[in-house]
């Protein structure tokens, strides 16, 4: 069916908030409608881009996270701008607004693939950028 339907489609998805916490960093993502009828994910997790993953932790932990930042009530903003922190998740959320444009395709995977724990090869230098924050 995806084949059929969408596979080989450019679709644009909204990114809101960027999280980071000590499984990962990941963005959460509001879907159209349309592309909300092609998530097929579990109830633990919500529509999210994972940007990297600590290398104790797997790429399904992330949703989960994500999940949790958002229904998390106890954030703080942080001396640094749009950056806020919840300690009951101890999470820090760098607020943000991206549209990405991104090409539907199907891959299969083994669950042991190797890309799972390889972040994208810009995230040190980007996370680098960041500014320091002290506890």
């Amino acid at each position: 069916m995806f084949n059929e339907t969408v596979e080989g489609t450019t679709w644009f998805i909204s990114s809101k908030n960027i999280y980071v916490a000590p499984e990962g960093v990941a963005a959460s993502v509001d879907l159209t409608p349309e592309q909300a009828e092609w998530y097929l994910m579990s109830d633990e997790a919500v529509p999210h881009v994972s940007l990297s993953l600590h290398l104790e932790h797997q790429a399904k932990e992330l949703g989960g996270v994500v999940k949790c930042s958002l229904v998390a009530g106890d954030w703080q903003d942080t001396s640094v701008t749009n950056l806020r922190h919840s300690k009951s998740t101890n999470t820090y959320c760098i607020k943000c607004t991206a549209t990405n444009k991104v090409l539907l395709q199907q891959e299969m995977l083994t669950h042991h693939h190797g890309r799972e724990k390889t972040d994208h090869p810009e995230a040190a230098a980007l996370l680098q950028r960041l500014p320091s924050v002290m506890g």
